[in-house]
């Protein structure tokens, strides 16, 4: 039906994802329209020029290779601003690729327009193994590293594994197969040791494309994909998600400026988190001081040479959870331990006292970007009431994006400036003062007169 509608005004299509039933049979085929003139490729086109001649710092960018619309690139000022601050990783998606050679060129033209809409290589680039944006990325982005999307891999999985034909026994290696991978508390020679243990029971130890995979480990990185066919369809959808994203932001960010969350242990770490960071980091970092204090202990410090080095022990009845829907499995009724404990741990922890700096084998703060709970198991030891700054990161403070100043960013323009940049560090930092007095009324309207008396001045 939709191949007669291409026909009826005048554009071609061409064959997207097709589905089939594990009898072979085709139960969803999706077709992809594939010549600008088209109906909806000239709607979108249009739509989006539209955009860069009357939205300030609006980029549009496409181009026509045959008489047809091979490739696009658009990015909003909001967009900008957030790579701008957050910028450090790229996800790529090379799924609907067609032809190695054409998409190559493609390829690398989007890398460059990317880099020109957003003026910053970033620091990791995540795609799926596919060759042609690989030579594109490796041309293009010069400064980035390069990892391997992990929805990716465990996509492949049902069809890489083949010989394992009885349906139970592959769901019980699909679940073995995922305890091992999203398991973060796995020190690498017992990823190591569990990887051959799965090999051998399920009978795969010669599987090439297993083998391939536990090669590139050092390349695998978490990601969450959405994909979708249709050009008008993504565009329509993308728009729409972005919309919700940002609204759902200024919400948490009004939640977390007027509201004071529930402490749950003692420590001062915890109230000076709940005032640093946004309000769904916060109780991650809470979880962990709570654990700190719960089921990790200090076993001995040995000092030498200016550091400090502290042996911290944690029982094995913590276990974090995770939820099946985390991941792609098939029993929606069961719970995993990923991220379980196999035994007591020593985990060690080095602390420099000639800059101050803390840094633990378990690397949990260089992979997560929040301290874990064997840190803050020392912070008790050292006294330290405060989160070094060094340790807070930017994207996850509650001040980096003040509210107030993300609507204004949604209903008028900022030029990319000094003066914006400067408008930025105003609204934060009276953001960040309001949240901090807005329980003590006092010192709010101390504040106040403050303004006002700065109001005044010719």
């Amino acid at each position: 039906m939709y191949r007669n509608y291409a026909l009826e005004f005048g554009f071609d299509v061409r064959l997207g994802r097709v589905k089939k039933s594990k009898k072979g049979i085709i139960t969803n085929r999706h077709l992809v329209c594939n010549r600008e003139g088209g109906r909806d490729v000239k709607f979108l086109v249009d739509k989006m020029n539209d955009g860069k001649k009357n939205v300030p710092s609006f980029t549009f960018e496409h181009k026509v290779l045959n008489k047809r619309l091979n490739a696009l690139l658009w990015a909003d000022k909001t967009a900008k601003y957030n790579y701008n601050s957050f910028g450090d990783v790229v996800s790529l998606d090379a799924t609907f690729s067609m032809n190695n050679k054409e998409d190559g060129v493609s390829y690398e033209w989007l890398l460059r327009a990317f880099l020109k809409a957003f003026r910053k290589q970033p620091q990791l680039v995540i795609y799926d193994q596919d060759p042609a944006l690989k030579k594109a990325i490796d041309n293009v982005f010069l400064l980035a590293h390069h990892r391997l999307s992990m929805w990716h891999i465990t996509k492949k999985l049902p069809n890489k594994i083949l010989s394992i034909e009885d349906a139970a026994t592959n769901q019980k290696f699909r679940k073995r197969f995922h305890s091992i991978i999203w398991n973060s508390n796995l020190e690498p020679h017992d990823f190591e040791n569990v990887w051959c243990m799965m090999l051998e029971e399920f009978k795969i130890i010669d599987n090439s494309w297993m083998n391939t995979m536990y090669g590139l480990r050092r390349f695998w990185f978490q990601t969450t994909t959405i994909t979708s066919s249709y050009l008008i369809m993504f565009m329509m959808t993308f728009d729409s998600v972005m919309k919700q994203q940002r609204h759902n932001k200024i919400l948490n960010d009004f939640n977390t400026a007027t509201t004071f969350p529930k402490f749950i242990t003692r420590s001062p770490n915890e109230p000076h988190a709940s005032k640093v960071y946004t309000r769904k980091i916060f109780y991650q970092v809470q979880k962990e001081i709570s654990r700190a204090k719960d089921n990790c202990f200090q076993k001995n410090v040995i000092a030498s040479n200016g550091v400090d080095t502290i042996i911290v022990l944690e029982k094995k009845n913590n276990i974090t959870t995770r939820k099946t829907n985390d991941v792609d499995v098939d029993d929606k009724h069961e719970e995993y331990n990923y991220d379980c404990l196999i035994r007591d741990t020593e985990y060690t922890v080095t602390h420099s006292t000639k800059d101050g700096s803390f840094k633990c084998t378990c690397m949990h703060f260089e992979h997560v970007g929040i301290l874990w709970r064997y840190i803050f198991c020392v912070f008790k030891f050292y006294g330290i009431e405060q989160i070094p700054k060094k340790y807070i990161l930017k994207r996850w403070r509650r001040d980096v994006i003040p509210t107030k100043l993300l609507k204004r960013r949604f209903n008028s323009s900022f030029d990319d400036s000094n003066s914006d940049m400067t408008t930025i560090d105003i609204f934060s930092t009276v953001d960040r003062c309001v949240s901090f007095l807005s329980h003590d009324a006092t010192k709010l309207k101390s504040y106040l007169d403050e303004h006002n008396k700065l109001k005044k001045k010719p």
